[in-house]
């Protein structure tokens, strides 16, 4: 009878089944309430990092589109001030050569209601945009389309040369020399006619067409002080007004004292300058005045 009642070990061990047997079905429960809690978890860090990437992206397109916005505004603005510049710059031409141009040539350039200019001289046509030479007014009406306005001057006699020459000057400012003439005197008479246009024109007031052009008149003096050119020049230049030619006058003055030896010296050399020297007594003045400055200059020098 005592063996089939079972002993405390026995009925302990049963109770550990009992609990053992119960409890795995919990632990079991518990690893699927992770699982699916993590995966949750997971698809929502997928979903919130889909709508970052979305949301950075709508970033991204609205930063482009505000860029190319951005881009075409100030291509338009830059166009804007391109074609302003391009108009005032015509005007500027247009008050400087409307001493030259016939009318109605004068009015219509000055007005600066046109692209472009097509001279024509000698049957001969020189074409110019915003002072720089360019294509035939054709080619150009094609690419402007609407935008394009051609003023078109017919030249006739030397004063076509004159135009087409100082329309060079603008393009060039004389930085090259392949002109196929003297440019001495052209640019005596770009510095009178930009110092006429100046008494008139308040926006030329402060343009340096005239430092430009004496500074290029010195220049090829250094050259041309020995040829007929420079000759026509001194005549040139007192034919008008000392106010209009001062620092012309200067500068003529200063090369023939330096070079008043070779110039003025007995013989038939230079009988050009000699004829233009005798038949201007201001210019013999303004030589002498030169030298004195010359040695007075030379002097100091000197003694210091």
């Amino acid at each position: 009878m005592d063996s089939d009642i079972p002993g405390p070990s026995t009925q302990a061990n049963s109770a550990i089944e009992t609990v053992t047997a119960d409890a795995e079905p919990e632990f079991e429960s518990s690893d699927a309430t992770a699982f699916a809690i993590g995966m949750i978890f997971l698809f929502c860090l997928f979903a919130i990092g889909a709508k970052v990437i979305c949301w950075g992206n709508s970033v991204i397109a609205k930063g482009n589109e505000r860029s190319a916005l951005e881009r075409a505004q100030n291509t338009q603005q830059e166009a804007q001030e391109r074609q302003k510049r391009a108009r005032t710059a015509s005007q500027q031409r247009g008050q400087v050569l409307a001493a030259y141009l016939p009318e109605p040539a004068a009015s219509l350039f000055l007005s600066g209601s046109h692209t472009h200019l097509t001279v024509v001289c000698n049957n001969k046509e020189r074409y110019w945009a915003d002072g720089h030479t360019c294509e035939p007014p054709e080619f150009l009406a094609k690419a402007y389309d609407k935008t394009f306005k051609e003023l078109r001057v017919v030249l006739q006699g030397d004063e076509g040369r004159i135009v087409v020459a100082v329309l060079d000057y603008f393009r060039k400012l004389c930085k090259t020399h392949d002109l196929d003439f003297d440019p001495t005197l052209l640019h005596v008479r770009l510095y009178v006619y930009a110092e006429l246009a100046d008494l008139h024109i308040t926006d030329l007031t402060n343009h340096p067409l005239v430092k430009a052009a004496l500074k290029n008149f010195v220049d090829v003096c250094k050259h041309s002080w020995s040829t007929p050119a420079f000759a026509q020049a001194v005549q040139e230049i007192y034919q008008h007004p000392a106010n209009f030619t001062k620092g012309l006058r200067t500068a003529a003055a200063d090369i023939t004292a330096k070079h008043g030896d070779v110039l003025l010296a007995p013989g038939t050399e230079h009988h050009d300058f000699k004829a233009v020297a005798s038949s201007t007594p201001h210019f013999i003045t303004e030589v002498l005045a030169a030298r004195t400055r010359a040695a007075a200059n030379g002097r100091g020098k000197s003694s210091r």
